[in-house]
């Protein structure tokens, strides 16, 4: 009776190990050959589902250590109304104006699948109208902006009362797509709702499998992995990550040298490829291990 209780703890030990291990996710520790400082970096998803969680163990460890929490955007510092002078049409123009006769009705039958009337909808931009229609349809999918990492850690945060500091403010978030020319509106909400930069959509047991279990070569073929890029996803790609990621890692840098412990955040994507943050920090001279 013992050896089978012994078996059974062995058993359920070994299980246990192999599950801790396939949840691997994107988690990083910054160091470098100059001082004592460490960074930790988590490559997230910002809509999720209660699969993601428990977090590995040293992910929630290295979070209590750190003192300062990074987010690719402070989501305490979001003005509504600031949002809305961007977002929306206050000039007379309305969506339908903006796009073309297709893209506007299919857009319109996204929206109206989520209770936006056609009336509401003519008052938003093409960009801000395509993510409320992105959104709808994953939160449709299961996932939720409740279960995202981000919205976790912000949280544990400020119960903590940690520091809360950004790698992008809303204005830079928001011109991503807003100070595209007009002449592009219909690329950008069909970009937009592809889902990915590589203009494929892909289911989201997938995304999230690849995400919890870390397998950066199957989350990269996705995202950059293409031949049949056009110019106008090139485009898409240079503004929505590889510039960004520029700016991000030196944001990172920054905060690097400040001698506190910080726990930066961004989605996954900025993280990976050859034009990503671990990389332009790695040539920077920078340690980076992956945890």
């Amino acid at each position: 009776m013992k050896k089978s209780i012994i078996l059974l703890l062995f058993i359920l030990f070994v299980l246990n190990t192999k599950a801790q291990e396939e949840r691997r996710f994107f988690f990083w520790e910054m160091t470098d050959n100059k001082s004592n400082n460490v960074t930790y970096l988590l490559g997230s998803i910002h809509l999720g589902n209660s699969s993601l969680f428990p977090l590995p163990k040293i992910i929630e460890e290295s979070f209590d250590r750190s003192k300062v929490l990074v987010l690719e955007l402070d989501l305490n510092s979001i003005d509504p109304f600031q949002l809305a002078h961007r977002a929306m049409y206050l000039d007379g123009r309305t969506l339908e104006s903006a796009l073309s006769k297709n893209t506007y009705q299919m857009l319109i039958r996204k929206l109206e699948e989520n209770g936006i009337t056609e009336d509401i909808a003519n008052f938003f931009k093409p960009w801000f109208a395509a993510m409320i229609a992105s959104i709808s349809y994953y939160e449709g999918e299961g996932l939720s902006a409740e279960y995202g990492i981000e919205s976790y850690f912000l949280k544990k945060a400020n119960e903590k009362g940690k520091t809360l500091a950004e790698l992008e403010n809303v204005d830079e978030q928001i011109n991503v797509f807003d100070a595209m020319p007009d002449s592009l509106n219909d690329l950008v909400v069909e970009y937009i709702l592809s889902g990915v930069a590589s203009g494929k959509e892909f289911d989201t047991d997938k995304l999230l499998e690849c995400f919890v279990s870390g397998n950066d070569q199957e989350l990269s073929s996705y995202l950059f992995k293409d031949d049949n890029l056009s110019e106008i996803d090139l485009l898409f790609m240079q503004r929505l990550l590889i510039d960004r990621n520029i700016k991000m890692s030196e944001k990172i840098e920054n905060y690097h040298k400040s001698n506190k412990i910080h726990f930066v955040i961004a989605g996954a994507a900025h993280f990976l490829g050859l034009n990503g943050i671990i990389e332009i920090l790695n040539k920077k001279g920078y340690r980076i291990n992956r945890l």
